[in-house]
């Protein structure tokens, strides 16, 4: 799923690859673990390996911001975690097929989505962020981005805003790896994602051609959570329970902190 452009300059490949081993969608497994108990109930984690949501580190661990709340979830619950990663509009399809127990990855909470899953209490709150090339200094509102080649990620509630933006003009792509890419090498003239998958790239890659614009005026500022499928109550339950724990004991908190998420995110 992974195409680059063979024309990219060797500089800025090089400076993706940390990017796209984090955000990569290939299918695959690993196990994370969250405790010592053999007998422990496993569960299967589903995400899309994207950076810094919820992905595997090179140890095989689910980590990120949702990562992380979930495995200290799965620590109150006494859990032991297998990963699966698969892309992120493939996620609602393998739990109500069974592949996955829990869709961990950042997903917004739509009606849409409610018809099909089960979302647990919220994790946070997400706000959106414009990608541009450097050069592009101009750039504050959506509306600059009006008639011009845009792209998000395949899933994302973001590619409705992007049609009414662009009729037509919109590509969609497997990860976020690819999109960036596509910006760097002029394929497209910006991007729209996650405030926090856009601040970590730049951050991990300070020397990628791109910036990234908080628009003046934010379109969505949704919560997230993870789901499950519609009749599993019992795991939806301790889901809930896990994370009103981990809040009262601070460790939330400190995850919120360490992947610098900004107060307005925050769900007491």
């Amino acid at each position: 799923m992974k195409k680059f452009a063979r024309t990219a300059i060797a500089a800025v490949t090089v400076a993706m690859l940390a990017f796209t081993g984090a955000c990569g969608s290939s299918a695959g497994s690993s196990s994370s673990s969250s405790g010592s108990d053999s007998s422990a109930e496993t569960v299967t984690i589903g995400t899309s390996n994207d950076a810094p949501l919820a992905f595997i580190d090179k140890s095989g661990t689910l980590t990120g911001i949702d990562g992380d709340i979930m495995m200290a979830i799965a620590k109150e619950n006494g859990w032991k975690v297998k990963n699966s990663v698969t892309s992120f509009s493939t996620l609602i399809a393998s739990l109500n097929t069974k592949k996955i127990d829990i869709s961990n990855d950042a997903m917004f909470i739509t009606p849409e989505r409610k018809k099909q899953v089960n979302f647990s209490d919220s994790f946070y709150v997400l706000h959106d962020a414009i990608i541009v090339k450097k050069s592009e200094t101009s750039v504050k509102t959506y509306d600059q981005l009006k008639g011009k080649p845009l792209g998000t990620v395949t899933g994302t509630a973001y590619a409705d805003l992007l049609n009414t933006l662009s009729p037509g003009k919109v590509k969609l792509f497997d990860s976020q790896a690819t999109m960036v890419q596509a910006i760097v090498n002029g394929d497209i003239y910006g991007a729209v994602t996650d405030q926090p998958v856009a601040a970590y790239s730049l951050k991990q890659n300070p020397n990628l051609d791109i910036r990234v614009v908080n628009p003046e005026t934010p379109h969505y500022s949704n919560e997230v959570a993870p789901c499950v499928r519609k009749d599993d109550s019992d795991r939806l339950a301790a889901i809930n329970s896990g994370l009103k724990k981990i809040k009262a004991n601070g460790t939330y908190d400190k995850i919120m902190k360490k992947w610098d998420m900004p107060a307005s995110s925050y769900i007491k």
